[in-house]
């Protein structure tokens, strides 16, 4: 999917971003508007999970290389700056120009803050590649009443090098896909950590 090139609008920081909302929203809107792509985006259809992520794979790789899904991210996580307000804004002019959310994004707004306020490192290791559409995530878990919330897990890893093990797992997303991270709770000599594992 490629969207035109407007020199105004493509691909470069645009610093009066960080300090103008309105700016941004007026922006992203007005290359929403002039998306030649946009019409064939609203309405693709799929037969599979996997076919829909990867096109919406597809229209965050797009929407990443001009610049608009990276406001909201610290620049060491593949982002251009900004903070929450940015993805809000970039979710509600979406839905304003009848464009889906590509679904990637879902997960990325459960477990992106996460990694950058407790696990800096993962978040600058993975979430370039996620913003970008090259990587995608779905969360597997052996306890599913326990959704996001990591610290109620029973499960627990033991670090033997073998990693953790259960008897059942759930999974978000796609039996197909690029790879996966499990959520795991550590115990152990250290204190408690919620960590995931490829």
């Amino acid at each position: 999917m490629s969207a035109p090139v407007d020199s105004a609008l493509h691909s470069g920081r645009h610093p009066e971003y960080l300090s103008s909302i309105a700016a941004y929203r007026e922006d992203f809107r007005r290359y929403l508007r002039n998306l030649k792509t946009a019409d064939e985006w609203r309405a693709a259809a799929f037969t599979s999970a996997e076919d829909g992520l990867a096109r919406d794979a597809t229209v965050m790789a797009t929407l990443n290389a001009d610049g608009w899904n990276r406001y909201g991210w610290p620049e060491a996580a593949g982002g251009l700056g900004g903070n929450e307000i940015h993805r809000a804004v970039y979710y509600e002019e979406l839905g304003r120009a009848m464009l889906p959310i590509p679904a990637q994004h879902w997960t990325l707004e459960t477990l992106g803050p996460a990694l950058l306020k407790f696990a800096p490192g993962l978040a600058a290791a993975y979430l370039p590649g996620y913003l970008s559409g090259v990587e995608w995530w779905g969360q597997s878990f052996s306890e599913p009443e326990s959704g996001s919330d990591l610290a109620s897990l029973r499960t627990r890893a033991v670090d033997d090098g073998a990693g953790g093990s259960s008897s059942t797992v759930r999974r978000s997303g796609p039996a197909k896909g690029p790879p996966r991270r499990a959520c795991w709770r550590w115990s152990g000599p250290e204190p408690p950590r919620a960590d995931t594992a490829g």
